[in-house]
């Protein structure tokens, strides 16, 4: 069977709640098809879907290894990120959550995920500037009831006291 229709069985026991099964599945796939992309994002997803951490960051850094294609990057890099932060590879994730911000500004998750990994390397202030760049660029007209203005103010203040060495 052809890897592709394989990684669509797994995905549709996915797709019906079969989480086990699932994951079971997206694994053994996995080892037996070791140069396929496709089916290590899947497997880190499963892994991550039942809180296994570690064991996503395997498929995790295989994947990365092989090379993300451009439509799966946002996704791809925004679970990354919050897995590596949540397992203490926090230096990893702040460069690879920033890097693929340049790549890809527009990905809010991005954004977010980076404010905690910033929080999580010691940079509150950093954290805090990009949390508050989000929710500039995500409110609507009047969602901040014209204070978006001073907020923006005080994000520029933010970055500039992280930017400062103690």
């Amino acid at each position: 069977m052809k890897t592709s229709e394989e990684l669509r069985r797994v995905r549709e026991l996915r797709d019906q709640g079969l989480v086990g099964h699932y994951v079971d599945a997206a694994r053994k796939l996995a080892a037996a098809e070791p140069q396929q992309v496709a089916v290590h994002i899947e497997a880190a997803y499963a892994c991550e879907s039942v809180g296994e951490d570690e064991a996503a960051l395997e498929h995790y850094d295989a994947a990365w290894a092989l090379g993300i294609p451009d439509d799966e990057g946002p996704a791809f890099t925004a679970s990354y990120g919050s897995t590596l932060t949540t397992v203490g590879r926090v230096d990893e994730a702040v460069a690879i959550l920033g890097e693929a911000l340049q790549r890809y500004p527009d990905y809010a998750p991005l954004k977010a995920f980076l404010a905690l990994a910033l929080n999580a390397h010691g940079h509150p202030t950093a954290a805090m500037a990009t949390l508050l760049q989000l929710t500039l660029e995500l409110a609507r007209d009047d969602d901040l009831d014209g204070f978006d203005s001073a907020l923006a103010q005080v994000q520029t203040e933010l970055i500039a006291a992280s930017m400062e060495r103690p």
